[in-house]
């Protein structure tokens, strides 16, 4: 690996390490758009499944115990309707706010399946398609126990307002018993879907705490591998601008050696070789300056030798001088003695 990356130039190293730390904060950005996904998914089925399913759940529930309340009113007028005006009227009031309300009953049921068979239709999950499945099968079962419960309950009002307590007392008897399973199976099934919502919350938490730690983990890599390149690369530089610097200080004795091919390892090469150069000017130098010391040397010896042929000569010349003179001086006396 060391290898491979002292191979490289100072400029693909830098270029690198800019798109490597690019890269890593890119894919922690789109892992944390992913994981928003998620999480904005989970909140939209809370938002705009569950809840509003709940809410039909609900209301149904509601709509129901107000009916059961309505059965009991019509109960207690019901007997003495033939009797007297007030309690037939009453009594005509609660089965006309009972039958409205068993209208209101029916198109919620069909809300709610419609609800369901969206979110079932939407989810990518075959869990969640199970367990709403099993919701729908369950709206189903209750739609069609109120359905029983609503006719025994016509029934009820029909027996009371030909006359028939007696039937109508059984009838009520028996819609009673069916209220009472119908107002638990309600509040099952809403728990239940109280559950999904619940479980929806806590995995849109468990999506956030994860796609959290792994932007801090993939940040915190970022910023090392980072710092860890940057680290590597100005270690390179500083070291050559070290072995450059004990250059420039004048020790050639230190050879440069380069373990990279970037710039910083072509510009120590050149030194090296500079180095090498100026090594090799000085030992010329060196080796010229000896050969002058010793021509000098020689010259100093020949000058010496020539200073000393020359005072020779001097004196050869005086002596030759004295006798030219002594003759001079002989030849006027041979002279003066002939004349």
């Amino acid at each position: 690996m060391t290898k491979f990356l002292n191979r490289l130039t100072l400029k693909t190293k830098l270029l690198g390490n800019s798109l490597l730390i690019l890269l890593l904060f890119l894919l922690s950005s789109l892992y944390s758009i992913y994981a928003m996904t998620g999480i904005g998914d989970e909140l939209n089925t809370i938002a705009y499944e569950d809840i509003p399913l709940t809410s039909v759940v609900t209301q149904i529930t509601t709509h129901q115990l107000e009916q059961t309340i309505l059965l009991e009113q019509a109960m207690r007028f019901g007997p003495d309707i033939e009797k007297q005006e007030t309690e037939e009227q009453r009594f005509e009031l609660a089965k006309e706010r009972y039958d409205h309300l068993d209208k209101l009953i029916f198109g919620e049921f069909k809300e709610a399946e419609e609800l369901v068979s969206e979110i079932i239709a939407h989810t990518d999950s075959q869990k969640v398609a199970q367990k709403f499945d099993s919701v729908r099968n369950l709206l189903t079962d209750i739609e069609s126990q109120h359905g029983q419960f609503s006719d025994h309950a016509h029934k009820m009002f029909t027996a009371f307002k030909q006359g028939n307590p007696a039937k109508a007392f059984g009838l009520a008897s028996q819609t009673e018993e069916e209220a009472t399973k119908l107002n638990n199976e309600l509040r099952g099934l809403l728990l239940e879907i109280t559950k999904f919502t619940e479980n929806s919350v806590i995995i849109a938490k468990a999506h956030e705490d994860t796609a959290l730690k792994t932007v801090v983990i993939l940040t915190s890599v970022s910023i090392a591998i980072g710092l860890l390149a940057s680290l590597y690369i100005a270690t390179g530089i500083i070291k050559g601008l070290n072995k450059a610097k004990l250059t420039a200080s004048g020790d050639l004795t230190q050879e440069i050696i380069s373990d990279s091919d970037d710039e910083v390892g072509d510009l120590l090469n050149a030194m090296n070789g500079l180095r090498k150069k100026l090594l090799n000017m000085i030992a010329q130098i060196s080796t010229t300056t000896s050969e002058l010391a010793s021509a000098s040397e020689e010259m100093s010896v020949i000058t010496s030798q020539t200073s000393e042929k020359i005072a020779e000569q001097k004196l050869e010349t005086e002596q030759l001088a004295t006798a030219m003179n002594e003759m001079s001086a002989t030849s006027q006396d041979v002279a003066t003695n002939i004349s």
